[in-house]
């Protein structure tokens, strides 16, 4: 009987161990699937809160990376502390380093290349940039974000000034912001983009205003003020951004805009008012790209 009660005794022993086991596997589970299923900002940030002051979680996070969906650990992997990075993939197996790092590489590269799309958005004319990055039909939210936090706030104004989507203004901005969180980055841009648009948007609409007034002008009178306008370069106004001039206007840049958007006809009429050799230099200035 005292044999049978010290086997009984083991027995429940270990099936409580086992029970505890579980609850402990159970729990750690519940935690990864937390981590992994909540905002990418929010799990990054407890992870490296909690290094810092939980060992014993701290011990534990090569398994919870390990356990982790990929594409989810990836992106942890990614933007986390370059310290807590290189412990975890010093510390999880070979496999599982190997795929997250082909899977890194893969994220990097994409990275680079929405980088370098921006540089060739930089350069190309705002309505042909406006047909490819002014919606989603080529690019999600999330990589237009990468593109115009790579443009200059000039380049991103002047194409977003043109969308009439409020909604889609947002997201891009949400995107912006959520990449400059990640990367740790403690200003915005968007607020200087936003405040770019809003001069951008005024000014043209001023220009609007005033090719409705020419056009009801006689050409010899729009003539005239042409030709003193264009040779005027001295600044009337100008955008700032940091302090720092970035988009002048002139008497010669407003008549030049005003003009571009004119009629053929119009303009035709008011260029057989001036002086020839104005006529040619006007030519000049808006053949210019």
């Amino acid at each position: 009987k005292f044999v049978r009660n010290i086997e009984l005794r083991k027995d429940l022993l270990f099936s409580i161990h086992d029970e505890i086991q579980q609850e402990k596997k159970n729990l750690f589970m519940e935690e990864i699937n937390r981590l992994e299923n909540q905002d990418l900002l929010m799990t990054i940030d407890e992870i490296e809160r909690r290094v810092g002051t939980d060992k014993k979680f701290k011990d534990n996070l090569p398994d919870i990376i390990n356990f982790m969906k990929e594409e989810k650990a990836r992106d942890v992997l990614y933007y986390i502390d370059e310290d807590i990075k290189e412990e975890v993939m010093y510390s999880i197996n070979d496999n599982k380093r190997i795929s997250l790092e082909s899977k890194l590489l893969a994220k990097r590269i994409e990275q680079t290349k929405l980088a370098d799309l921006a540089s060739l958005y930089e350069a190309k004319p705002v309505e042909i940039a406006l047909d490819e990055i002014g919606n989603t039909e080529e690019y999600t939210f999330e990589e237009l974000g990468l593109i115009y936090k790579n443009l200059s706030i000039l380049k991103s104004a002047e194409i977003l000034s043109k969308i009439d989507e409020d909604n889609f203004i947002q997201e891009v901005f949400n995107a912006i912001r959520r990449e400059e969180q990640l990367s740790r980055e403690e200003e915005s841009i968007t607020n200087e983009i936003s405040k770019s648009i809003q001069f951008i948007t005024e000014y043209n609409k001023k220009i609007d205003d005033l090719v409705t007034v020419y056009e009801k002008m006689s050409p010899d009178k729009v003539a005239k003020i042409v030709e003193k306008m264009m040779t005027n370069n001295n600044k009337v106004t100008a955008l700032e951004i940091n302090s720092e001039p970035v988009y002048e206007i002139s008497d010669a840049s407003i008549i030049i805009d005003v003009l571009s958007r004119m009629r053929n006809k119009t303009m035709s009429n008011i260029m057989n008012n001036m002086e020839s050799d104005k006529a040619s230099m006007l030519t000049q200035m808006l053949a210019r790209p």
